[in-house]
C-alpha cells in the first residue's frame, strides 16, 4: 500500500513539475495577460475575468459575456496595475468574443501575444498561460483533438486538457509561444478533459465597420467605441451616427478620429463645426478657428481646404455668435475662394464663389460665375436654378427665368424623385406669373408624385387657384375638398369652395358652405357676401341683409353688390 503511494506521489510531483516547468518563453508571455472588472452604471462590480494583449498598442481581447451590460470595465496587469478600457473595437456574441484597447496614458507600454502564423494540425502541442502574478513558467499543456473552419476560414479548435473556470479567455498558445487562440467557457460545465478555443486570428480581425452602430452586438455593451480603422470607413460611421448621437457624443467621436488620424483634414472641418454648433460666446469660436488653421496645415491640398473653409463659413450664416466676427463674415469666405481659385482654378470653386456673390448682392458678377458653371462638366440642375433665382432677384423678366428652370428640369431623370420637387415647384410659379395655367398644373402634379404626395393643405390650395386660372374647376373644386380635409378650421378655404361653387352655378351647395364658414368664423365679412350672392341667384330676399353684415364687418367689395341690387 505503501509503495503504491509512494509511485502516485512521485507521479502527482512530476505532474506538477510539467504544469510549472513550461517552454522559456512562458515566463514573458504571462505578462500579457491579465484580468478584468466590468461594471453597471451604478459602478457596481459586473462580472471578473481574463484575457490578453494582442498589439503594443494596448489591444485585448476577452469573450463577449463579460462585457455584456458594462458601462466601464479595467484590466489588472500582471504588476497589479489597473488600467481603464477605452473604447471597444468590435465584438461577436455568436463565438462569444471581444476586442478593445485600453488607456495607455496610465503605463509606459503592455507586452503583447504575437498572434499564430503557421497551420495548426490535430495533435499538435498548445499551452494555456493562465493570469498569474507571480513570475513563473506555469502553464497547462495540452493538444489539439479537432480543428473546424468557421467564418472567414478562421479556425475552432477542440483541445484535449482540462478547461477550469479561472482560465476561460487566457490565450492558447502553440510551441512557438503565439497565440493561437482564445480558451471559451466549456459547453456543458463538466469537468471533462475536452476544451475548446476560437481562433485568436478571428477575435484580432473584429473591428468597427461603418455599419456597425446598429450592430446588436456592441449595442449590449455601454462603453464608448471605437472608429473603424480605416480613414474613409471612419467618415462614413461619423456621417452615420451623426443623427443618432447627442451632440456632445459626437464631440467625442470627433476628436477620437483626430487622435486616431491626426494628418486628416476632414477631423478638424467636422469639429470646427460641432465647436460653432456649440458657441454661446465669440471666444467659444477660437476653437472652431484653430481647428481650420489646423486643416489647412496638414493638408497637402490647400485649395480644397480653402474651398471648404469657405463652404462652413458660407452655412453657418445664420449663427448669431458669428454676426460680429470678421473672419466669419460673407467677404471672408469670398476671400478664401479667390486664393482657392488663384491655386486651382476648379468649376466647383467658381460655384461656390457665386453663391458668395449672391449672398452681397453682386448678382451681374454671381450670374458671370454660374455662367462658366453651367458650360462646364459639373452643369447640373441645382446650378441653372440658382441662376434662375439670381435672375429672379435681378429682377430679370420671367421669360429669362424660364429658359434657366427649363434647362434645370430637362437634366433631371425620371421619373422625378424628391431632390427634384423644389425645381419642379419653382417653374409652376413661373409659368403661372405668366399665365401659362395648364402647364403649370403639369408641373405641380409632377411635384406631387415626386414628394410621394407627401404634401400639406397650403399645396393644395395654390393648385386649386392654378386650376381656376385654368378654368379647370372640377380640379379645383377636388383640390380645395383636399385641403378642407387636412385642415378644416381655415375660413379660406370654405370661403374659395363656396366662390367655386357659385362659378359653376351650384348655388346651394355655396350657401351650405358659405352658412359652415359663418358658424366657424361669424365675423369672417367675405362669408356674408357669398352668402348674399348665393341667396340672390336663389331669388332668396335674404341677399341684401346679408349684403349689410358683409359691410358692417369691413367687407369693402360689397359696395357695389349693394348699390346695384339693394337700392
Amino acid at each position: 500500500m505503501k509503495r503504491i503511494l509512494f509511485t502516485m506521489l512521485l507521479c502527482f510531483c512530476a505532474l506538477q513539475y510539467g504544469f510549472s516547468q513550461g517552454p522559456k518563453w512562458v515566463t514573458k508571455a504571462k505578462k500579457s495577460v491579465f484580468s478584468i472588472m466590468t461594471f453597471d452604471k451604478d459602478h457596481n462590480l459586473l462580472k471578473t475575468g481574463n484575457g490578453f494583449f494582442i498589439s503594443p498598442t494596448g489591444v485585448g481581447v476577452s469573450d463577449f459575456d463579460l462585457f455584456k451590460g458594462a458601462y466601464r470595465a479595467v484590466v489588472i496587469n500582471t504588476d497589479g496595475k489597473e488600467i481603464p478600457v477605452e473604447c471597444i473595437l468590435g465584438a461577436d456574441d455568436t463565438y462569444d468574443v471581444v476586442k478593445f484597447r485600453v488607456d495607455l496614458s496610465l503605463v509606459k507600454k503592455v507586452d503583447y501575444i504575437d498572434l499564430n502564423t503557421s497551420n495548426i494540425s490535430i495533435g499538435d502541442e498548445v499551452f494555456v498561460l493562465p493570469y498569474s502574478v507571480e513570475k513563473d513558467r506555469a502553464c497547462t499543456p495540452g493538444k489539439v483533438k479537432k480543428v473546424d473552419v468557421i467564418r472567414d476560414n478562421h479556425k475552432y479548435y477542440t483541445l484535449d486538457l482540462r478547461t477550469s473556470t479561472n482560465l476561460v479567455s487566457c490565450p492558447v498558445l502553440n510551441a512557438s509561444g503565439m497565440a493561437v487562440g482564445l480558451l471559451q467557457k466549456s459547453f456543458d460545465n463538466s469537468d471533462s478533459m475536452t476544451s475548446h478555443a476560437v481562433d485568436a486570428n478571428f477575435v484580432a480581425g473584429l473591428q468597427i465597420s461603418a455599419l456597425s452602430f446598429d450592430d446588436v452586438s456592441l449595442k449590449d455593451i455601454y462603453i464608448k467605441k471605437g472608429l473603424p480603422e480605416q480613414e474613409d470607413q471612419s467618415l462614413v460611421y461619423l456621417m452615420m451616427v451623426s443623427s443618432k448621437l447627442p451632440l456632445k457624443e459626437m464631440g467625442v467621436l470627433y476628436s477620437d478620429f483626430i487622435k486616431q488620424f491626426p494628418n486628416s483634414s476632414e477631423g478638424y472641418l467636422k469639429r470646427a463645426q460641432y465647436f460653432l454648433n456649440i458657441a454661446e460666446k465669440s471666444d467659444d469660436v477660437l476653437f472652431a478657428e484653430n481647428d481650420l488653421k489646423k486643416a489647412l496645415e496638414v493638408s497637402p491640398t490647400k485649395d480644397a481646404i480653402l474651398f471648404s473653409i469657405a463652404r462652413l463659413i458660407l452655412n453657418n450664416q445664420g449663427l448669431e455668435v458669428l454676426n460680429d466676427l470678421p473672419n466669419w463674415q460673407v467677404e471672408t469666405a469670398l476671400e478664401r475662394i479667390d486664393e482657392a481659385i488663384r491655386i486651382k482654378d476648379e468649376a466647383i470653386y467658381t460655384q461656390l464663389r457665386a453663391e458668395a456673390l449672391t449672398l452681397l448682392g453682386r448678382f451681374d458678377e454671381a450670374l458671370d460665375c454660374y455662367s462658366v458653371v453651367n458650360k462646364s462638366e459639373i452643369a447640373s440642375p441645382l446650378s441653372f436654378y440658382n441662376t434662375a433665382l439670381v435672375e429672379k432677384a435681378k429682377g430679370s423678366s420671367s421669360d429669362v427665368v424660364l429658359v434657366l428652370l427649363d434647362s434645370c428640369v430637362n437634366r433631371l431623370e425620371k421619373p422625378y424623385n424628391f431632390s427634384a420637387s423644389p425645381y419642379l415647384f419653382e417653374r409652376a410659379q413661373v409659368l403661372t406669373s405668366i399665365g401659362k395655367h395648364r402647364d403649370a398644373l403639369k408641373d405641380l402634379d409632377e411635384y406631387y408624385y415626386s414628394v410621394n404626395g407627401q404634401v400639406n393643405s397650403a399645396f393644395f390650395y395654390f393648385r386649386e387657384q392654378v386650376a381656376v386660372q385654368a378654368k379647370l374647376f372640377q380640379q379645383a373644386l377636388d383640390d380645395i375638398e383636399l385641403a378642407i380635409q387636412l385642415d378644416p378650421n381655415e375660413p379660406i378655404y370654405l370661403a374659395e369652395k363656396a366662390s367655386i361653387n357659385l362659378r359653376v352655378g351650384r348655388y346651394e351647395v355655396a350657401l351650405e358652405t358659405v352658412n359652415n364658414l359663418i358658424a366657424l368664423d361669424p365675423n369672417y365679412a367675405e362669408a356674408y357676401r357669398l352668402q348674399g350672392v348665393a341667396y340672390m341667384q336663389l331669388k332668396d330676399n335674404r341677399a341684401c341683409a346679408s349684403f349689410k353684415k358683409a359691410k358692417e364687418l369691413g367687407d369693402i367689395v360689397v359696395e357695389q353688390l349693394i348699390d346695384k341690387h339693394c337700392k
